[in-house]
């Protein structure tokens, strides 16, 4: 598990802008995994968003809108 403090504001802010910038996304999930949020459905977007660009395909919110 991640030593990250736990802040949904922060889990909500991180998932914001990797929404923003997709290119983001690789580089943040060489670090934190789904597992590592407080907040279980950040968790289970943040999956779908590393999901969705690793296929190279938009990860932002009305991609994601079928989670």
């Amino acid at each position: 598990m991640s030593t990250l403090a736990r802040s949904v504001d922060a889990e909500y802010l991180l998932l914001g802008a990797l929404a923003m910038d997709n290119k983001r996304i690789d580089a943040v999930a060489d670090i934190v995994e789904p597992e590592d949020f407080y907040e279980p459905f950040f968790g289970h977007v943040f999956g779908c968003m590393v999901s969705e660009y690793s296929q190279g395909r938009a990860a932002n919110p009305v991609t994601l809108r079928p989670i």
